[in-house]
């Protein structure tokens, strides 16, 4: 694949340590850019670099590194470490 230019390298890196996925404004903090007007134009990058296969649109508006992208609930609902099976069910078993 061709190399990503800065900026976009920038949002890749940053959804590749982070913990859960986020939205474009929360990616804006985190790389220090205007929360205020500009959170839509950032928006369509997320949109053309998950097009391309760089990064991950987990549900509407949320991102996440390809490598990462959780299978499941969205962050910020209870737990976020990886769910064990309920109390009396054993894994595997399917109701």
């Amino acid at each position: 694949m061709k190399a990503l230019p800065d900026a976009y390298a920038d949002i890749v890196e940053v959804l590749a340590d982070a913990v859960h996925p986020m939205r474009a404004r929360q990616l804006c903090s985190m790389l220090r850019l205007s929360t205020d007007k500009k959170v839509e134009g950032f928006r369509s990058k997320l949109k053309r670099l998950s097009g391309r296969g760089w990064i991950a649109e987990v549900s509407p508006s949320l991102f996440a590194s390809r490598d990462t992208a959780p299978q499941g609930r969205a962050p910020g609902r209870g737990n976020d470490s990886v769910a064990s099976p309920r109390a009396g069910e054993q894994e595997g078993s399917h109701l």
